[in-house]
């Protein structure tokens, strides 16, 4: 187990600057498939003045 908390140590710090996000790649026929959705990766905006960048763990 500890091998794989390290794992996913360097794993996350590796993506720490990058948002990644499922979105609809195309409207479902029925029930949805995964050929439907896409990962979509980003750059992590910087916080502007008065703003906060919050991660979700």
């Amino acid at each position: 187990m500890m091998d794989y908390a390290r794992h996913e140590e360097n794993r996350m710090k590796q993506q720490t600057n990058r948002n990644r996000r499922w979105v609809l790649a195309s409207r479902p026929h029925g029930a949805p498939q995964m050929d439907n959705f896409r990962l979509e990766e980003d750059d992590v905006a910087t916080p502007g003045e008065g703003q906060v960048l919050l991660r979700t763990v």
